[in-house]
């Protein structure tokens, strides 16, 4: 079974994308790193309209990220306006210092349907005879989902997020069943901070089908962590 490398980079929103975050990141030696839900906002973001408008910026920090760090980057999440006009949560696929794919976001938050689109299809990607996928935040609460990418065959699974200190939504419980039920790892990129004025909480962590292999310790929920981890698919 292929042995990977990925970077988790649970970032603090609140810092924007300072200097100091990317020079972090230029020494990763992984394959693949993963960035979580909405990582351009900041604190004087507002609304999902201001978060549309850092998007080209974000995607433009994304790629001159790859032009130094070689692996693949599943780059968080952007708002991405098409041209007729709709406004997506989707992720963008960057290798070789370009943006492969997307993926958008099926299962839109109460907030995000106000004037986002819901996505239709699943990601599916394949790079470096790596094959995966991407779901975005409430994504993980359509047991459909899960069973979809089990009929593709589909393995490795990397969920980009934010979860608010008062969310129950109970992340932990839902991917290991999905795990242990559809034989997936599930490699969850969280953010901290605060996302429009509200507080977030960080639990990134990698799951396998025999349980959590490996998670961010109760002190850390609230703090940016880049971590390396070796995932088994």
């Amino acid at each position: 079974m292929p042995l990977i490398k990925v970077s988790i980079f649970q970032k603090n929103l609140n810092e924007g994308l300072n200097i100091n975050v990317i020079k972090r990141l230029l020494h990763a030696k992984s394959d693949m790193m993963v960035l979580p839900e909405y990582f351009s906002a900041d604190v004087n973001a507002k609304s999902l309209q201001q978060i549309q408008d850092r998007t080209k910026s974000a995607l433009d920090w994304l790629i001159k990220l790859n032009h130094t760090y070689k692996g693949i980057i599943v780059g968080g999440s952007v708002i991405k306006r098409e041209e007729d006009g709709k406004m997506f949560n989707a992720c963008p696929i960057i290798y070789n210092g370009d943006i492969i794919d997307w993926y958008y976001k099926r299962n839109l938050s109460n907030e995000e349907k106000n004037i986002l689109t819901p996505g239709t299809e699943p990601g599916i990607f394949i790079l470096n005879n790596i094959r995966f996928s991407v779901l975005i935040g409430e994504d993980v609460l359509q047991e459909s989902f899960f069973k979809e990418l089990k009929e593709q065959g589909i393995k490795l699974i990397f969920i980009v997020n934010k979860s608010f200190k008062e969310d129950s939504i109970y992340y932990e419980e839902i991917l290991m069943k999905h795990s242990k039920d559809n034989q997936q790892v599930f490699v969850k990129c969280d953010a901290v901070g605060s996302f429009l004025d509200k507080k977030l909480k960080g639990k990134s962590m990698l799951v396998h089908p025999n349980g959590i292999s490996w998670h961010v310790t109760e002190q850390e929920q609230e703090m940016q962590i880049y971590k390396e981890i070796m995932v088994q698919v």
